[in-house]
């Protein structure tokens, strides 16, 4: 065995079946990867803004709930907008399922998303997209009586 070999197995000693965890992240298909796309769903007009984040929508060929993630320097420091971006993009895997639309979203950090917790940040994500008409009618009846309870 070569060295390499054991420090895998070493580190990895606490995770019998590490290989077997599939990633959940956005496939590159799942993402937009162009900034001409995030321009156009600016340009398109077609927003719902929130407390901790604004969803726009965009319409298009290849249109198919592609996520875009932007963070601007209102947020904070490089650190703070990358832990922005982090938390959109997860609130938005988690959630992408009960998504239904021929659309892509892109997602703008607000500076207030930082100090957010994480139910009010997934809260704030299904308002607006059923603002958006982005939810299966059946996800929107399950959000509504979700907060009916609260």
């Amino acid at each position: 065995m070569d060295h390499a070999e054991n420090n895998e197995q070493r580190e990895h000693a606490d995770y019998p079946n590490h290989k077997s965890v599939p990633r959940q992240t956005l496939s590159k298909a799942q993402r937009l990867t162009h900034s001409r796309d995030i321009r156009e769903a600016y340009a398109q007009g077609r927003r719902a803004v929130g407390s901790f984040m604004v969803l726009w929508t965009r319409t298009g060929d290849q249109a198919q709930l592609r996520l875009g993630v932007v963070a601007s320097r209102k947020v904070g420091n490089a650190v703070q907008r990358a832990r922005a971006k982090r938390l959109l993009r997860e609130v938005y895997r988690k959630n992408r399922a009960g998504l239904t639309g021929n659309v892509d979203v892109v997602l703008v950090a607000r500076h207030a998303i930082l100090k957010a917790e994480w139910n009010d940040v997934v809260g704030d994500f299904n308002n607006l997209a059923s603002s958006a008409r982005l939810k299966t009618t059946r996800e929107a009846r399950i959000d509504k009586s979700a907060e009916s309870h609260d």
